[in-house]
């Protein structure tokens, strides 16, 4: 198992010089995990490189060897950041920026949940609505 964990490792560093790998013990499917960090936007680019030697060494030679790909953390952040500066908040036909279309609710309807007295937890409402239509 060693061998094999040392070859893909090898595999991949040829490809990628700079990723970081992490051997752990896994249990679904049970067995040895390689975890490699690579910074790259498509972490399939990783599967690219030992996808056939994983498939030998899982089928041909019975061993429970798997390869996880992550991205670093650091650039996952970035990225989501980067889409929400780029997202734009929807606009109503009036020109302002809408993120909920108020409801409206007639007493009896807020009576009955227990927001008109203020109490909004679930289990408030549910208390409330428990005492008011008791049979």
């Amino acid at each position: 198992m060693e061998k094999a964990v040392h070859e893909l490792k090898r595999l991949i560093t040829e490809r990628f010089p700079q990723a970081g790998f992490v051997i752990e013990e896994g249990f679904d499917p049970k067995g040895i995990y390689l975890v490699t960090t690579v910074d790259i936007a498509d972490t399939d680019e990783v599967i690219d490189a030992v996808g056939d030697r994983l498939v030998e060494l899982q089928v041909d030679e019975g061993l429970p060897v798997y390869v996880t790909p992550l991205r670093p953390i650091t650039r996952v952040v970035a990225q989501l950041r980067e889409q929400e500066a780029t997202t734009l908040p929807p606009v109503s036909s009036n020109g302002t920026e809408s993120y909920a279309t108020p409801r409206h609710h007639s007493s009896s309807s807020l009576r009955s949940s227990g927001l008109r007295r203020g109490r909004s937890s679930p289990r408030a409402i549910a208390s409330d609505s428990a005492k008011e239509y008791r049979p």
